[in-house]
């Protein structure tokens, strides 16, 4: 089979259609999340094997060599061919010859979608051309088509000007080129687009690889929002329903009431489970009782209305219902084992199904998660879906670390491997367990790694005293949503001046600190607050969550020290301070023991 291991991207284009933003920066720097556009494409073909990728830049070309560096940081090797502003994309790869492969993937700086690279070789290699191009099938006409693919998959028209009739498909870059492409090429400045495209289809040199992927682009202003979104890190599954979450019904039998709907067990709480952890859940099901006429659409929503209030009563949810109603001969896209639920689940929820998970119940099911490049798992009478969940969060067992040593380095381990710009770690436990202590302990540590890091307290986001109407919990003591803001401007590169609480007077003494906290970049910001865990955004931006634990005889005696000998608090009020907090505060905060990544017990000698 043959072996890509190189990508040769062009970036070196002014970006003219994203003025004001490319007047200091070129166009794959533009911030995504936090982090430039390219750095998410790196990551992408990294992800596909790609070991070498070559950088085509013109305009501002030290914004990115300085920032990518020989690319050893992010897991590839980067080499830079840098040529005239004027020169077009044609004339920099030609100028770029020496650096190429005898085959490489050529892409463009301001298209992502999720490439799936082995499938789009095989397809080259079947179709036993030069070039092969990877080819959006644009059912959602979210533009304007420019590429008609034939039957054979040849591409038999490229029109830039989208004018031409009958196209079906969207050119989105990501083609595969033999090294002698450099053969066709002229000596003057030229367009690849407008002199290669042309000569490959008049020579019946050029594939089209169909894709329903949906692809994203930095391309204009107005894509900008949508791209980003769909960028943004997010945890899902997908859910077949008969026979994964219900008692599946005999053969050609359908539920078609909600008191046929059988729960199978385990599976309310698999969904409390996924709900909790801050997963997006989404139900792909077959209805063909539905065109067999022994049950309507009507129908099907009642009994999805009753689930969802059942679910609601467990604090679980679905976030969305696909479901194709059709029978086996209508051919349509939806019913599985065909993908179409899943690009349409992809396109309304900016969804990169290449990250996500199905979970379903026989073939069919595995069939259509590998169409649409889901990870799939099914059920088995001695796995349901409880146990696959478990299996795919981790028990509480597993996440237990005994020693200090341990939990830094799965830490550091976890840091290594993302590809975020700034890393950010939650430390959650009740009061007076050790967190701030072990903040510290992991500062310290890193300083010795060389990494930055930055501890962000969130007491100083309390309310005072003066504030409080005396009968909050710990939910209404912190302000959860200027948390949340602050951790998303820390994680985005901003500088924040907190406010300063004092934790001996119990007011806010400051409304801005002189000291601006601040995530350098590839740096680390370690969150300390019992409440990191219990609020979802934050849950959300952190990439490493640690729940501190504690024996309760010695935290409640670390409460009691901490009361009378530093607050000067008497031995009466501390007691009924200890008393009102393990009421409001301590049952919400060990629930959040389910949302760690490691669970890590403090002993006496972490305290000396």
């Amino acid at each position: 089979m043959l072996s890509v291991k190189q990508a040769v991207i062009l970036a070196g284009g002014r970006g003219t259609r994203l003025q004001p933003l490319t007047d200091t920066v070129p166009k794959p720097m533009i911030l995504m999340n936090g982090k430039p556009f390219l750095e998410y494409l790196i990551g992408l073909l990294k992800e596909n094997g790609i070991c070498e990728i070559v950088l085509l830049l013109g305009y501002l070309p030290e914004k990115i060599t300085e920032y990518f560096g020989d690319g050893s940081r992010f897991g590839v090797k980067i080499k830079y061919s840098i040529s005239d502003l004027s020169d077009e994309t044609g004339t920099r790869i030609k100028k770029a010859e020496e650096l190429l492969q005898e085959f490489f993937l050529l892409t463009y700086c301001d298209n992502y979608l999720p490439l799936d690279l082995k499938k789009l070789v095989e397809f080259h290699e079947k179709q036993k051309t030069m070039a092969s191009v990877t080819i959006y099938t644009n059912k959602d006409k979210i533009t304007k088509n420019n590429v008609f693919v034939d039957e054979k998959g040849y591409v038999i028209t490229y029109d830039r000007t989208r004018q031409a009739k009958d196209l079906n498909g969207v050119d989105v870059g990501f083609f595969i080129l033999s090294k002698k492409i450099t053969e066709w090429m002229p000596g003057e400045n030229f367009s690849f687009q407008n002199v290669i495209i042309p000569k490959l289809i008049e020579n019946h040199q050029l594939s089209g690889y169909l894709v329903d992927y949906r692809y994203y682009s930095i391309g204009s202003l107005e894509r900008l929002p949508l791209t980003e979104r769909f960028l943004q890190p997010k945890k899902v599954i997908f859910l077949d329903r008969d026979g994964v979450i219900n008692k599946k019904p005999p053969k050609a039998e359908y539920v078609k009431k909600w008191n046929e709907f059988e729960f199978l067990p385990g599976a309310i709480e698999a969904l409390e489970l996924l709900t909790k952890n801050g997963y997006h859940v989404y139900l792909i099901t077959n209805q063909a009782g539905i065109a067999r006429g022994v049950m309507t659409e009507s129908d099907l929503r009642s009994i999805h209305e009753h689930l969802q209030r059942e679910l609601h009563n467990n604090k679980a949810k679905i976030d969305g219902i696909y479901y194709c109603p059709h029978g086996w001969d209508e051919n349509c896209e939806c019913r599985k084992p065909k993908p179409g639920m899943f690009f349409q689940a992809a396109r309304d929820h900016q969804l990169d199904l290449s990250k996500t998970v199905f979970i379903g119940d026989d073939e069919r099911d595995l069939q259509a998660g590998n169409a649409a490049g889901v990870k799939t798992i099914l059920v088995t009478p001695e796995k349901n879906l409880l146990q696959v969940v478990h299996s795919l969060l981790g028990s509480t067992a597993n996440k237990r670390i005994d020693t200090y040593y341990t939990l830094f380095e799965s830490l550091l381990e976890t840091y290594m491997k993302s590809d975020k710009t700034r890393f950010i770690v939650s430390i959650a436990g009740c009061s007076r367990s050790g967190k701030t202590i072990l903040a510290k302990k992991i500062q310290e540590d890193l300083k010795g790694k060389k990494i930055p890091s930055t501890i962000i307290p969130l007491d100083n986001w309390l309310l005072g005293l003066n504030e409080r109407k005396g009968n909050e919990t710990v939910r209404e003591r912190y302000q959860y949503t200027k948390i949340s803001e602050t951790i998303t401007r820390l994680k985005h590169g901003e500088k924040i001046y907190p406010p300063v609480y004092d934790s001996q007077t119990r007011q806010v003494t400051q409304k801005k600190n002189s000291t601006p906290l601040y995530i350098e970049e590839h740096g680390i910001g370690i969150i300390d607050g019992i409440v990191s865990l219990d609020i979802e955004d934050v849950r959300n931006l952190s990439d490493y969550h640690i729940y501190v634990d504690i024996n309760d005889t010695v935290r409640i005696q670390r409460l009691k020290e901490f009361y009378i000998d530093y607050k000067k608090c008497s031995t009466k009020q501390t007691e009924k301070i200890i008393k009102s907090r393990e009421i409001d505060e301590v049952p919400i905060i060990k629930k959040t023991k389910d949302y760690a990544d490691a669970i890590y017990t403090m002993n006496e000698s972490d305290f000396t």
